[in-house]
């Protein structure tokens, strides 16, 4: 395959990103699916990862580009929103590290593991 054409982390995490700005919920389910095989591969979860801090850099510098200002000063904004918005966070409950491993400590309860 040709390395232009060649599939990378960022085009997974763009399909992802995509569904979720859609909300389509059914949507990011599907995605996760067709990725059954990379999840067998222990470099796709760090590389995903990876590909979304990309995606976040680039999604600064285009906001700091278009409002003429530097990206430290896009993402110091950045910051305090998320620092009004974080008591709201704290109501999803999988974003909590502590939920996601009771959730996970109880599927393996089920399954025996």
């Amino acid at each position: 395959m040709n390395d232009n054409q060649e599939y990378l982390y960022t085009d997974y995490a763009m399909q992802i990103f995509t569904a979720f700005l859609n909300k389509e919920s059914m949507s990011i389910a599907d995605l996760i699916n067709t990725f059954e095989d990379e999840l067998e591969d222990p470099t796709f979860v760090p590389g995903l990862l990876f590909a979304f801090l990309i995606h976040m850099e680039s999604l600064f510098t285009s906001i700091a580009d278009a409002n003429d200002e530097s990206v430290s000063e896009t993402y110091r904004k950045y910051v305090l929103y998320y620092d009004s918005i974080r008591n709201d966070l704290l109501e999803i409950s999988p974003l909590r590290p502590s939920v996601a491993k009771a959730a996970i400590q109880e599927m393996k309860k089920e399954l025996g593991w």
